[in-house]
């Protein structure tokens, strides 16, 4: 079962994963299309961790910078915008 709704021009799905019987996150960005035909999208457990990552990619957007969002949010509304950012071991 998955439910989708919108939040600040972004799609958010509340889906269950059957396998494990837990409830997980996802939001995507549909004004993006990879050449595979997915959207760039992100993942979290819980509600508002989602809802945090949607209004840091809303203010990246808007701004140009955000402050007060964790580097995993941050890294995560990028990754919404098509940037991927990767670790240097």
């Amino acid at each position: 079962m998955c439910k989708s709704y919108y939040y600040k021009g972004l799609i958010i799905y509340e889906n269950d994963d059957s396998e494990f019987g837990t409830k997980y996150y996802s939001v995507a960005n549909p004004k993006i299309r990879y050449d595979n035909g997915k959207n760039p999208h992100a993942h979290s457990t819980n509600r508002r961790a989602i809802y945090r990552i949607a209004d840091c990619f809303n203010a990246l957007k808007s701004k140009g910078y955000c402050r007060g969002y964790s580097l995993l949010e941050r890294n995560k509304a990028m990754r919404l915008n098509g940037t991927f950012i990767k670790m240097m071991s």
